[in-house]
């Protein structure tokens, strides 16, 4: 379909407008679920808290259902999504993100503070 055909499609439409914004993307990217097909994981593993004995049992358990020696369950995949949430520092961590943002946009950091003030 050509850009004419989706304009002339849609005329007479109300259609959904989204702002994307880089924080946005940030904040999508953090909470992204979906599975790479090449890798096998996904992105929210790379959040995921874990200890040396956590990734030691999660690696046998993975290995162990690649080999087909035990089913395909959604165990590792499940701890590792909870282990981000854990003690509210994934929340936390959100939260600076946004606000190391907008203290950015409103010059309002430690630099902007210093020199976005001057008058001349």
């Amino acid at each position: 379909m050509t850009n004419l055909e989706d304009v002339t499609e849609n005329v007479g439409k109300e259609v959904p407008f989204e702002d994307v914004t880089e924080l946005g993307q940030v904040m999508d990217n953090l909470d992204n679920d979906v599975i790479d097909d090449s890798t096998g994981m996904s992105k929210i593993d790379f959040n995921a808290r874990l200890g040396r004995d956590e990734v030691r049992n999660i690696i046998a358990i993975d290995e162990l259902n690649r080999l087909g020696i035990i089913p395909s369950i959604a165990l590792t995949r499940q701890f590792k999504r909870l282990s981000v949430s854990l003690e509210g520092r994934g929340r936390q961590e959100k939260v600076e993100i946004v606000q190391g943002q907008r203290e950015q946009q409103s010059s309002k950091g430690f630099l902007g503070g210093l020199f976005g003030s001057r008058k001349e």
